[in-house]
């Protein structure tokens, strides 16, 4: 699956389609704190959000970075399980890093 196939499907993500794996669970829980979203947030941010940066991390598995303050982006590890007739994804984890990361400074 290519990124822009990605992109083009996540819009029509439906919440009862995205699957909260064991290992999402248990490493939520461990770094939940209060700048990383809450599930329905998770879900909202992919559905309507404009990712600042994606990698293909297998043939249906990306890595997904929003921004989430001035410091911080949320990253977010999915697997895509279909997209016919509709789109499936499961989570696999989260986790936030810095920005510098990311952005390099001059």
């Amino acid at each position: 699956m290519k990124i822009v196939e990605l992109l083009n499907n996540l819009p029509d993500l439906k919440r009862e389609k995205l699957l909260i794996t064991r290992h999402f669970r248990i490493r939520y829980g461990e770094r939940k704190d209060s700048q990383i979203p809450g599930i329905d947030e998770i879900f909202n941010t992919l559905v309507t959000s404009d990712p600042v940066e994606i990698s293909i991390q297998g043939h249906l598995k990306f890595k997904i970075l929003y921004n989430l303050d001035d410091h911080y982006d949320l990253t977010l590890v999915i697997v895509v399980k279909n997209i016919s007739p509709e789109i499936d994804i499961s989570l696999i984890t989260c986790y936030k890093r810095t920005i510098e990361r990311r952005i390099r400074k001059e």
